[in-house]
């Protein structure tokens, strides 16, 4: 990977949520620039996929199923 450089690559592993792992492929950018190793990415997943449905009000507010989770890393040499 060359200085200032995004690559994309995906990290597979298993997400845990309300005590239920799932599979999951998630696509990240990762950036060397300045001795500094920046790690980003967005993750799209849904509520029911870790077995609770979303949380609503009756008559008053629901919440959507889909939930996204993001990441943000820098790493710097100490």
């Amino acid at each position: 990977m060359s200085e200032g450089a995004v690559t994309d690559v995906v990290a597979r592993g298993t997400l845990r949520a309300h005590s239920v792992d799932r599979p999951v492929d998630f696509p990240l950018q990762v950036q060397v620039s300045g001795g500094r190793f920046q790690v980003a990415g967005r993750l799209r997943t849904t509520m029911t996929s870790f077995g609770f449905d979303p949380p609503s009000v009756v008559g008053l507010t629901t919440v959507r199923n889909g939930v996204t989770i993001e990441v943000k890393l820098t790493f710097v040499r100490s």
